[in-house]
């Protein structure tokens, strides 16, 4: 079975992805993060937050004069489902799994690499009739249409 990597598991930007590569005419009103206290709340689907001082410490991106508190919910990789909250949380307080793998410590154990066809054969027999993938391409894209 192919190791499968979750793409809904809210992998967080690091803090300095914009800063670190915006043009330095730029970096004055560009994103960027910044450590403070706020309250949030999510009542009947709506999420709302405000900085407070007697809030919750947190990272909150702030852009254009808005700021927008990162969340547990947002980072929940590696957290009990009980501990998925909507609560500020900082950096440091992500686990591994919101990070990128330098900023986690951590390496692939061996380089990515393209699969052949015939392995991606293989691995589709062993899905329902007719759902074989004839390209790499078409193994990424199986349920979007693509020109050629």
């Amino acid at each position: 079975m192919p190791r499968i990597i979750s793409v809904d598991d809210h992998v967080i930007e690091p803090p300095g992805v914009w800063q670190d590569r915006l043009a330095e005419r730029f970096k004055e009103a560009g994103p960027r993060s910044i450590r403070q206290k706020g309250r949030m709340d999510f009542v009947g689907g709506v999420f709302s937050f405000e900085p407070d001082d007697d809030g919750l410490e947190g990272d909150w991106w702030t852009f254009e004069g808005r700021q927008y508190p990162l969340t547990r919910l947002e980072a929940a990789v590696g957290f009990d489902r009980d501990e998925v909250q909507v609560l500020p949380i900082t950096y440091e307080g992500m686990r591994k799994g919101s990070k990128p793998l330098h900023r986690a410590g951590m390496s692939l154990r061996r380089p990515p690499r393209q699969p052949q066809p015939e392995e991606l054969q293989n691995i589709g027999r062993k899905f329902p009739p007719n759902h074989l993938h004839e390209s790499w391409m078409d193994f990424l894209y199986w349920d979007a249409e693509l020109e050629a």
